[in-house]
């Protein structure tokens, strides 16, 4: 119960004392002057408390009847003493306020400018260059000291963070480039896994075909070849039949010639028979003429002679009718014995021709056989390289499979790299806040801010005092330009007043690439001038030295357009791969946020100018 007592007092008289800090003592000046003057309240009370005694003694003096020389002796030592406890309480109070003073000169003004230097370093200013001087030769001294020394060393971790962050700045930039390279590669290779995975369905429908196929043609190449073989039998036989045939017509032929011959003899045999018949006629002529010369005499005798020159014309008519049947005949043999040479030798030819058929059958069922066999190998191989090819049709649709998860991993890695360049942007946009006074990166954001200071005061005149609509988004595109160049009713004010600033910012920052102003969609209406060349008409050659009046409205130059932040730094990989770091600062025209202003700089020089400056 007393505990419990004694800690609600102690709460009670917290609370008293909380109240009494927030509302009255609230700065170390009052705080002291409270505890001096709490003591002075202590001595105007012991003078008050001296004084009351000093009439107490006056009037006891009076009411005890003492002397009153002596009385008058004590109460002017009273008053003495009383003066004097005055006189020193007096020098007591001035002590007082020059302890004040001097205790607010030795505490509070190197408290104050510690309030100062930490307010400088909080998140409005980061201010980490102003040291605290060492004023005086105490614990303030030391504790200015050690804050130096922890101050030194935070410059350093953040010049180091800078270096490291810009580091990871180009590895996350570089990566992020690889990875959409990689990216874009295992998407293409996805695509090519695809169509090798349907082509390679398509070859095993195909190499399926061509098995069925192929067993189809061997089985048709033996059916042929049994049957070339059988035709090869009978072409034999007819070759047999056919030296048997021209055996017979060759014998025929002979038969003819010497049917011929013997034709020839019976002919002879005519033709002498008709030189007999004839003669016997003329024999009879004679022979009647004698008899007619005998008178009667040669009557009988020149019966005879009718009768034999009868007999003579008949022989010789018949001989005559022989003769002819003979001519015919022998005609005939004539025509048989032509026409069987003819057949012989069409029978020699059609032997050779066979002859030459077998010939060449027999090399046809050589090459059916070794067709065959051919085939067979191709029927074997094809169904070897079926099954072949369903294992690589089954191989493809892993990689087909694979190549998908590898996209989808490639696309989150992308995502990542993306994620890890825009940590790292902000990493580096919360390690440049503060200022180190060292460092080539806080050399940049000063002269760049300083340009871009001077090129808002421009801006802003050019507006308010020259009627200049430079909020003017009206992009009238330049014919037969490409890449697309754009007017607007503000770019030659700018291009004639800015572009020679721009070029010697670049003269001034080892290490510069370019720098121009944009707006809000990342429209330059001038460049510098080396990238402000005439048009060619070789696209890739304008592309890289006609960059002026463009629109640079991809994701990092909307960024650097429309960023309101005092500054933003972002590192990126080009298309060639090239790496480049760009600083870009909001231009705000009468609170209205008009653009940026784009620095683009190489940042291994950053990194080289940064290690020089922390070696020195």
């Amino acid at each position: 119960m007393l505990k419990n007592s004694l800690r609600g007092s102690q709460s009670m008289l917290k609370n008293i004392y909380t109240w009494l800090e927030k509302f009255f003592f609230n700065t170390l000046t009052k705080k002291l002057v409270g505890n001096f003057l709490f003591l002075g309240l202590l001595q105007s009370a012991s003078i008050f408390i001296i004084y009351r005694n000093q009439e107490r003694i006056a009037q006891l003096l009076t009411n005890e009847a003492i002397d009153a020389v002596l009385a008058a002796r004590i109460n002017e030592a009273s008053q003495l003493a009383l003066t004097q406890i005055v006189t020193l309480h007096g020098i007591a109070a001035l002590i007082f306020i020059f302890m004040i003073f001097f205790l607010r000169h030795l505490i509070v003004r190197p408290v104050r400018m510690l309030f100062e230097i930490f307010a400088d370093l909080g998140w409005a200013k980061g201010d980490l260059s102003v040291s605290i001087p060492s004023i005086s030769h105490d614990e303030f001294r030391q504790l200015s000291e050690n804050y130096n020394n922890f101050l030194s060393r935070l410059r350093n971790i953040f010049i180091h963070m800078r270096q490291m962050g810009m580091n990871i700045a180009v590895n996350s930039a570089t990566l992020a480039n690889r990875v959409g390279v990689a990216a874009s590669n295992a998407q293409r290779q996805e695509q090519l896994a695809e169509s090798i995975f349907t082509h390679s369905r398509e070859s095993l429908t195909s190499l399926a075909s061509m098995a069925d196929h192929a067993q189809e043609i061997f089985s048709s190449t033996a059916r042929n070849l049994d049957g070339a073989k059988a035709s090869y039998d009978e072409l034999e036989e007819v070759r047999a039949q056919v030296d048997e045939m021209s055996g017979m017509i060759e014998r025929y032929s002979t038969t003819i010639s010497n049917m011929d011959e013997k034709s020839q003899d019976i002919q002879n045999f005519v033709n002498l028979i008709r030189s007999i018949a004839h003669k016997t006629s003329l024999l009879s002529l004679n022979a009647a003429i004698e008899a007619a010369r005998a008178g009667e005499a040669g009557k009988g005798f020149a019966v005879v002679a009718r009768e034999v020159k009868t007999l003579a014309e008949q022989v010789n008519e018949a001989n005559s009718k022989i003769s002819d049947k003979v001519s015919a005949m022998l005609q005939e043999l004539g025509r048989s014995s032509v026409e069987a040479r003819s057949i012989s030798q069409f029978a020699d030819r059609t032997r050779d021709a066979v002859q030459s058929s077998c010939t060449h059958f027999r090399a046809m069922i050589e090459d059916f056989e070794n067709n065959s066999t051919q085939l067979e190998g191709i029927t074997l191989s094809v169904t070897q390289l079926q099954a072949a090819n369903q294992d690589i049709t089954a191989n493809i649709s892993d990689i087909n499979q694979l190549s998908r998860q590898v996209n989808g991993l490639m696309g989150e890695s992308s995502a990542y790299a993306q994620g890890l360049k825009e940590e790292t942007e902000k990493l580096q946009e919360v390690v440049a806040h503060f200022k180190t006074g060292k460092g080539y990166l806080e050399v940049i954001i000063a002269h760049i801010t300083l340009l871009r200071d001077t090129f808002q005061q421009e801006l802003r005149e050019m507006y308010l005092s020259r009627q200049v609509d430079i909020f003017d988004q009206n992009y009238r595109r330049i014919a037969d330009t490409d890449p697309p160049k754009y007017k607007t009713v503000y770019d030659e004010y700018i291009e004639r007043e800015f572009q020679n600033r721009y070029d010697q910012v670049l003269a001034e920052l080892n290490g510069s690439i370019y720098c121009l102003c944009v707006d809000l969609n990342g429209y330059g209406p001038t460049h510098n001038s080396k990238f402000s060349q005439a048009l060619t008409g070789n696209y890739d050659t304008d592309l890289l030295f006609s960059r002026d009046k463009r629109l640079f409205n991809d994701p990092t130059g909307l960024r650097c357009a429309r960023n309101t932040n005092p500054f933003l730094l972002q590192t990126y990989a080009r298309d060639t791969g090239e790496v480049l770091s760009d600083l870009s600062l909001p231009i705000i025209i009468d609170g209205r946020h008009w653009g940026a202003v784009r620095f683009g700089f190489d940042p291994k020089i950053l990194l080289e100018q940064e290690n020089l400056q922390t070696h020195d």
